[in-house]
């Protein structure tokens, strides 16, 4: 079976990165089967992943000759990191051999790997409606559905004591998703359309329905391209999730999440608005200097930043002083790890000085090239919007300072 390099690393790769179920790390399943309705020599190649709750299945359709139809369990992992030094010997294309081990081809090298033992493979969940059983219909927009998924998985929780924090609350009507995830010290909300209907009725959507969904899983396995949508079927118990490369089922999250809407409410800027300070600033400089803060504090386990607004710049600074930045203590300004950096930038309102800790600031890089970072005091939270909209807000983000 001859298949493209790079292709197969591709395939390999989404199918890996879920694989990660007890003993069968990094194991996943190769499916080969006669294609539905075409040629005799045409075939699909499927890859499965799976962990015990989420599965990711992606499939070619390949022109294999006598192929050895079956099912085979592989490390990928292995595979990956063979097939990814192969590009040194200028190798576009790889045949592969299945009989009692999966055997690697290119006209200069020849490598055979055993197949793994399919019993510490986990079953595989399914979709399973009863005839009368509600489900949605949801339709997205691939590239603005997995962009917005990326930039909410920064901000949600690693505390394994609130689980359903390590997930996104999305709210679905006929025509948006709301989706928001939240640490306790970072929330984000993200708007954008979609279709939704009734499974039932085929009608849209009519009262808002709720689902947690796990946004890095998504993000990762789903494919973001121009002009193509992702399919997403919802039930009470799964998700049923299909873009243009394969499909991902996974167990609904339940459990009442955190009411973090509340604390963003919207913001009319054509009108007076609740803040003291508002400042405009590029998104890419800001994200290169905090970039570059971090680098120069790199083994400092506390890494607190200053930001000091001026009306036409913000000064952002840190030193080496138990994490804490003091304007009265010169070993703060002078430490051995200090650093300030100009940015430009435009301020409507009062000069202000605040501090946050830097590594919850890798949410600022969410797409806008302006943001609009507006601030009510120097102990209360900040919030970021896009610059270009001045209401109706697409994005938004909530950050705690530290006191």
């Amino acid at each position: 079976m001859k298949i493209n390099r790079e292709q197969l690393m591709v395939k390999l790769a989404k199918a890996s990165s879920i694989a990660n179920y007890k003993e069968a790390k990094g194991i996943i399943k190769l499916s080969i089967k006669k294609s539905e309705g075409e040629t005799e020599n045409m075939h699909d190649v499927s890859f499965f992943g799976a962990d015990g709750i989420n599965t990711a299945i992606t499939t070619l359709k390949l022109e294999t000759g006598n192929a050895n139809i079956g099912d085979y369990f592989i490390d990928a992992n292995k595979i990956l990191g063979y097939l990814k030094n192969l590009g040194f010997y200028g190798a576009e294309e790889v045949i592969l051999e299945f009989t009692d081990k999966i055997t690697i081809k290119t006209d200069k090298t020849q490598f055979e790997f055993p197949l793994e033992n399919p019993k510490s493979y986990p079953e595989m969940p399914a979709m399973k409606f009863d005839e009368d059983q509600e489900f949605m219909m949801i339709s997205v927009d691939s590239k603005i559905f997995v962009n917005r998924l990326s930039t909410l998985s920064k901000t949600i929780s690693h505390d394994t004591s609130r689980p359903i924090l390590q997930y996104a609350n999305i709210h679905v009507s006929g025509t948006d998703m709301n989706m928001i995830t939240t640490d306790g010290f970072r929330v984000s909300m993200a708007i954008i359309d979609c279709v939704g209907l009734n499974g039932l009725t085929q009608k849209p959507i009519e009262e808002v329905q709720e689902l947690n969904v796990n946004p890095v899983v998504l993000s990762r396995l789903l494919t973001a391209e121009d002009g193509i949508n992702i399919d997403l079927i919802v039930s009470k118990d799964y998700i049923y999730a299909m873009d243009n490369e394969g499909v991902i089922t996974m167990k609904v999250m339940n459990g009442e999440y955190l009411n973090a809407r509340q604390y963003l409410e919207p913001v009319d800027f054509t009108q007076e608005v609740p803040f003291q300070s508002v400042l405009t600033v590029g998104t890419q400089e800001l994200t290169q200097a905090l970039k570059l803060i971090k680098a120069g504090i790199v083994n400092e386990k506390e890494k607190l930043v200053q930001f000091n607004l001026q009306a036409d710049s913000l000064n952002v600074s840190t030193s080496k002083t138990n994490g804490v930045v003091d304007e009265k203590d010169e070993k703060s300004k002078t430490g051995k790890d200090s650093g300030t950096i100009n940015i430009t930038g435009s301020l409507k309102g009062a000069p202000i000085k605040i501090k946050f800790d830097n590594n919850k600031l890798d949410v600022l890089n969410n797409g806008p090239k302006q943001i609009r970072m507006c601030f009510m005091s120097s102990e209360m939270p900040i919030y970021v919007f896009d610059a270009q909209e001045d209401k109706d807000h697409k994005f938004v983000l909530m950050v705690l300072p530290v006191r």
